[in-house]
């Protein structure tokens, strides 16, 4: 990982990343980052060459932004609280750090936002069967939730 404003105190850590079959000199990697562009973290190969840009941010002429991701977004590769704490902030920069909510610990809640002239809301769903425990951020508060299977939980917010 690069650059310590994106990943705190673990710029410059490595993490074990399964990329699938990479193979040195027989791979081709074309995707290089415009100088505007902000490099979180690369991949490396077992002798810790660079191989490949991995986590890049860009911001395009329109105001447009846009979080390109190398490695695939499999479990094991982003336990990490390093991996963590990158996306996180990624994240709030893709929104223009008005992201309003984020759901921490869970995978499997599936969320519908909509900002209203006074209030906003937010549902959240978990369609699967087990009872899931997470922690919902917005608006400034931490907000602990638990959630049977198949149910479903409203929250407003007020403006």
């Amino acid at each position: 990982m690069t650059e310590s404003e994106w990943n705190g105190n673990y710029a410059n850590f490595r993490f074990p990343v399964h990329v699938g079959n990479i193979h040195g000199e027989e791979a081709t990697y074309l995707y290089k980052a415009d100088k505007n562009a902000k490099v979180l973290s690369v991949l490396a190969d077992a002798k810790m060459q660079e191989i490949a840009l991995a986590t890049v941010l860009f911001e395009n002429s329109l105001g447009g932004r846009v979080m390109c991701l190398a490695a695939p977004f499999v479990e094991n590769n982003w336990l990490h609280k390093g991996r963590v704490l990158q996306m996180r902030k990624a994240v709030a920069w893709l929104f223009k750090d008005e992201c309003p909510f984020t759901l921490e610990n869970t995978k499997k809640i599936m969320p519908a936002y909509y900002q209203g002239e006074r209030e906003d809301v937010l549902t959240l769903y978990n369609f699967g069967f087990d009872k899931e425990t997470f922690v919902l951020r917005c608006k400034g508060e931490n907000i602990q939730v638990e959630m049977e299977g198949l149910t479903t939980r409203l929250f407003t917010f007020q403006k």
